[in-house]
């Protein structure tokens, strides 16, 4: 699986230091890339930042890079964990008149984010970091 880090706080150049120490500790976790997002700072210099190492699997191409952020709404996700039913949940938000860049199962999480309705609010997903129990076949 890929591996996530982050920091919520001061945004300066000690914890964007840490945090890249962070993701480069995860190396091992995902071996295929590695990407950063930082929010903009709050009026106290606050905020988030987040990194990615990648294990590129479903999509193989650059548009399945992360963190990934999405371009209406501006959300950013981090995904670590898979979600089983991807393809049956992009089908579902294609026929809802949605458009996706990559294959991958993170960029159904981003745009499903966006438009909760379609997934039923998150309920349908099945994965490996979900809460819910897989479906019997």
């Amino acid at each position: 699986m890929c591996g996530i880090a982050g920091i919520i706080g001061r945004l300066s150049d000690s914890n964007r230091g840490a945090l890249r120490r962070m993701n480069d500790a995860l190396r091992h976790r995902g071996p295929d890339g590695e990407g950063y997002w930082e929010s903009p700072p709050g009026a106290a210099g606050q905020g988030v930042m987040l990194a990615h190492r990648r294990l590129a699997i479903l999509d193989l191409s650059n548009a399945a890079s992360q963190p990934m952020c999405d371009p209406v709404f501006g959300h950013v996700i981090v995904l670590n964990g898979e979600i089983y039913n991807y393809v049956e949940l992009r089908n579902r938000l294609r026929a809802a008149g949605h458009r996706f860049e990559s294959s991958g199962d993170t960029a159904v999480m981003r745009q499903g984010h966006r438009t909760c309705s379609e997934l039923g609010k998150v309920r349908s997903i099945e994965g490996a970091r979900s809460t819910r129990k897989a479906r019997s076949a």
